[in-house]
């Protein structure tokens, strides 16, 4: 859609058209089918076996979990906060309970309960913090290192945790032949994208990325759009570290040191601008997927861990590039 504004100049009218968010949006998707469709052929002519459904599977699976947070940290990133840094000492925090709880003998259904309600409360303590006026970086990062803190206190010894006498039996399950993770990440984001597109909290979160000040002054209560963003990208960082510690039955302090990065190219990649008030959820879990196929594509290729950064990075920057030219078009008009 877009917008005709007729100005005079020189006692003569001058008619300006402005792209609107409808037209942004489609150019966003089409630097993000673009990337999908080179991504795809570099896979094939690279690594001819890419496409066979044994490594179709792997590639998924495995961007699953990035896949759960990028989608759940997308309404956060619209509504102008952009990410977390405190992503992986959470879905630690998340696993490592989740597995201590299980050795306890407390069933699974109620440990995952628990940890849901426990990271939901800390991603709302975060958004009070930030819509009280501390800088959503710096509060994610403070909360990260508290996190870590508590990990190390209550686990001095840095051993890694398991189930003990009591292994979680779904972790490796599948539906209809999906793993669980892919089966979640694909309700994940039709929850997300339908609360986004179809109810109020979700316009009102767009609406504050796209201009806060105005979005206040229009009504919008902007503080309960930022703890409601925060607790959802929060819960989604439980539920990905419950699922990782399910699948791999073991958890330490180490674990998921890449998923920061990962959920925030994706994000990116999947055409959310960094300054909020644009996105997608099901372009994030899009973005994420990609991401998972460049990564296996570079391990398939023996590729070194200096490389394949070089190349995650090129692609985010490039994509940010393409999607905040466009953005700023639109804004100049």
């Amino acid at each position: 859609m877009t917008s005709v504004e007729t100005k005079r100049t020189g006692g003569k009218p001058r008619t300006e058209v402005r792209a609107g968010p409808g037209l942004l949006r489609r150019n966003a998707t089409r630097v993000i089918l673009a990337v999908l469709i080179l991504a795809v052929i570099a896979c094939v002519v690279v690594t001819p076996a890419f496409l066979t459904p044994a490594n179709i599977r792997a590639v998924v699976q495995n961007a699953a979990l990035m896949g759960i947070v990028a989608v759940t940290m997308t309404p956060m990133a619209m509504s102008g906060n952009f990410i977390s840094l405190g992503t992986q000492q959470s879905m630690v925090l998340a696993s490592m309970s989740f597995l201590a709880l299980l050795s306890q003998g407390v069933p699974a259904f109620v440990a995952v309960v628990v940890i849901l309600a426990g990271l939901t409360l800390l991603g709302v303590l975060q958004g009070v913090i930030v819509a009280l006026g501390l800088n959503s970086v710096i509060t994610t990062l403070a909360f990260g290192v508290i996190v870590v803190g508590v990990i190390q206190k209550v686990n001095s010894g840095g051993a890694d945790v398991t189930a003990g006498d009591h292994p979680v039996g779904w972790g490796a399950a599948t539906v209809l032949g999906i793993p669980l993770q892919v089966v979640v990440l694909i309700v994940v984001t039709v929850l997300v994208t339908g609360g986004m597109t179809g109810t109020t909290m979700g316009r009102r979160a767009m609406l504050t990325g796209a201009n806060a000040a105005a979005a206040k002054v229009s009504g919008i209560p902007t503080n309960r759009v930022t703890v409601g963003v925060f607790a959802l990208a929060s819960a989604g960082m439980g539920l990905a570290g419950i699922l990782g510690a399910a699948q791999f039955g073991i958890s330490g302090p180490g674990d998921f040191s890449e998923i920061t990065f990962g959920a925030a190219s994706a994000i990116l990649i999947g055409g959310t601008s960094i300054a909020g008030g644009m996105g997608s959820a099901l372009r994030s879990a899009i973005g994420a997927v990609v991401i998972g196929g460049i990564s296996r594509l570079m391990t398939l290729n023996s590729f070194t861990p200096g490389t394949r950064g070089v190349i995650e990075g090129a692609l985010v920057i490039g994509v940010v590039v393409a999607v905040e030219t466009a953005r700023l078009r639109r804004t100049r008009g």
